[in-house]
């Protein structure tokens, strides 16, 4: 063999695999070697992705940072939603994962949900206050209620649309508002729009406004996902229970998304500025790096 394969390719990269065999009766061993000049080996698959999340804080300033986070493949939303947890200092009982499109809310993700089904779209981990649950209120007794009523209160997340044409594109940060049950359309409007004072033109809030914009229910009622503004409480209507229930324990704190629809008059004649400034975290510079 050597004599026929005598060159400096098989001194440099030839090598004999070794077979043996040992006979159970007399324990005689046969020895085989058979060469070769490659091996085949896997390719290492990348086992850590980049993940880039835009959290959205309650109070601290600045209010929105994306970070960058590198996460195994194999790890779910529910090992995401522990590490911003650890990095944001945010309880995971206040933080909810979802999708944000030039169009609004889109998908909310179950903890169960793997790493992989997430695309290439913007992901906000949004914090949301410390649930209350229900509380008395100061209402007096009546005599078909005795006694003082219990309020539910809701966690509601709004972004701001401009609808124009069918088409829609969302402007300013997310919405986090905790409100009443009871409470009534005018109202909402007005905690909605004391949360944009800072897009909005001086003296608006003061001024004793109508309906400025339609709210419709993300996930609720396909037939009826308007908020009527001509009912007494809103909040009530199936389409909220839809709603909530959709969003079960498994995709974050009960919540319900909302989303503002302003048309283009009404949107120049109030809105000063469209600013949604996002400040970007040094890790995302480090993951874009390691990647």
């Amino acid at each position: 063999h050597m004599r026929c394969n005598n060159s400096f390719v098989y001194d440099l990269f030839q090598a004999l695999y070794k077979s043996s065999l040992t006979c159970p009766n007399c324990r005689r061993q046969s020895n085989t070697f058979d060469p070769f000049l490659s091996v085949s080996l896997p390719i290492p698959q990348r086992t850590r992705r980049p993940i880039y999340v835009t959290v959205v804080y309650l109070d601290a300033h600045p209010k929105q940072v994306k970070i960058g986070l590198l996460m195994n493949q194999s790890d779910t939303i529910h090992d995401l939603r522990c590490t911003l947890a650890s990095d944001t200092k945010i309880p995971t009982s206040q933080l909810i994962l979802t999708e944000v499109d030039s169009e609004g809310f889109q998908r909310t993700f179950h903890d169960e949900e793997p790493l992989g089904d997430l695309q290439e779209s913007e992901l906000y981990a949004i914090e949301t206050p410390a649930p209350l649950g229900e509380t008395e209120t100061t209402t007096p007794p009546s005599p078909s209620n005795p006694g003082q009523f219990q309020t539910q209160f809701l966690t509601l997340l709004v972004i701001n649309k401009l609808v124009t044409n069918a088409k829609g594109k969302r402007f300013g940060a997310p919405i986090v508002l905790q409100v009443p049950r009871d409470i009534t359309y005018l109202d909402l409007q007005k905690d909605i729009l004391h949360n944009m004072v800072h897009m909005l033109r001086e003296g608006i809030i003061a001024q004793q406004l109508g309906v400025v914009f339609k709210l419709r229910v993300v996930e609720g009622l396909p037939e009826k996902c308007y908020l009527p503004y001509d009912v007494e409480h809103p909040l009530y209507m199936p389409t909220i229970d839809k709603a909530l229930t959709a969003n079960t324990a498994d995709r974050g704190p009960a919540h319900v998304k909302l989303i503002s629809e302003w048309d283009q008059q009404t949107k120049q004649c109030m809105v000063n500025t469209v600013e949604d400034n996002v400040e970007e975290h040094d890790s995302v510079q480090q993951v874009d790096m390691a990647y």
